[in-house]
């Protein structure tokens, strides 16, 4: 177990140096980072005053060796929106802000968000999985594949603004928006959305895994002996079929974490996807690359956990370790 450990934490570290390499390669590529955020009215000297204090004068091999040291030291620089800007307008012994902090700030709303959407597509799809594995071929049977094509086929997007409309604007039951201090009111709509997705297929997991649990001897022999559909459905069958969909959870999770961006900007959410896109706007380069080493970092810390249970979990899987 310790073997395989570590050979998943080389490969993860191996995959986060792939990202931010080419995080680094793509930030080079939208054009200098100085004049788009500074705009025309800059001054030349301006320009190469933030260009030097982005270390973008640099030959390209300096910068990357300079970037990758940086990360390792969890030092991104200062954030152009709320550091360099401030301090073109302020004066120059006005002090920007860390971006890593900044991002780390935003990180728990990311997260908040994402657990509930989860605890909502557990408590939405496997009840939904499991009735219509213990009626297949019915009109609940066809009702669930068609709410899991649903959930799996609809745009975010769209989504997030029927929800609003429905039932912010037209019943009033929810706020639109934001992050008050009724938080929980506030979260209903944005994890609701995110967990669309995650509903539709864990519900035709559930359902899949299910009828397998309930087509084996071990169910016809409860059965005989006079147990209710429902102890050999969520007593029995449930439990031993659970780990594709702890499976599936864990790799829905780290989907949620990445499509919380556009989740949170329909909704004003104040975490690590609004953050993102804002930066994206002004070419923040500094903040995007710390936002986005923390997304990989959760992902890969997600993913490397879903592996590690499973391989305790699956005996099958343990014995070939």
């Amino acid at each position: 177990m310790a073997q395989y450990i570590l050979k998943r934490s080389v490969q993860s570290l191996i995959l986060l140096f792939v990202i931010m390499s080419a995080v680094f390669v793509g930030g080079r590529q939208i054009g200098d980072p100085a004049s788009l955020m500074l705009g025309g009215q800059a001054t030349e000297e301006q320009v190469r005053q933030l260009r030097r204090s982005l270390g973008l004068e640099a030959p390209l091999w300096e910068q990357y060796v300079g970037f990758l040291t940086n990360i390792i030291r969890g030092d991104f620089g200062e954030s152009m929106r709320y550091g360099y800007a401030h301090t073109m307008t302020t004066g120059p012994e006005a002090q920007g802000q860390a971006v890593l902090p900044l991002v780390l700030e935003r990180l728990p709303a990311t997260l908040s968000l994402a657990f509930l959407a989860i605890l909502l597509a557990v408590a939405i799809a496997v009840p939904l999985g499991c009735f219509a594995a213990m009626r297949p071929g019915s009109a609940i049977d066809r009702a669930v594949t068609v709410v899991s094509l649903a959930g799996v086929s609809l745009v975010q997007f769209w989504l997030g603004l029927m929800l609003i409309l429905i039932f912010a604007v037209q019943l009033g039951w929810l706020p639109t928006s934001g992050y008050g201090s009724g938080g929980l009111a506030y979260a209903i709509l944005p994890a609701l959305t995110l967990a669309a997705r995650p509903i539709g297929r864990l519900a035709q997991i559930v359902r899949s895994s299910m009828l397998d649990e309930l087509s084996k001897p071990y169910i016809a022999a409860a059965r005989a002996k006079g147990a209710s559909e429902m102890r050999l459905v969520f007593g029995h069958g449930l439990k031993n079929a659970a780990i594709p969909i702890m499976t599936m959870l864990g790799d829905e999770l780290a989907n949620v974490m990445t499509g919380a961006i556009v989740v949170e900007v329909v909704f004003g959410w104040p975490g690590i996807g609004a953050l993102v896109v804002s930066a994206l706007s002004i070419r923040d380069l500094p903040l995007i690359e710390a936002s986005i080493f923390v997304i990989a970092i959760m992902v890969i810390l997600i993913n490397l956990a879903v592996d590690l249970s499973y391989k305790y979990l699956n005996p099958k899987v343990r014995l070939h370790a």
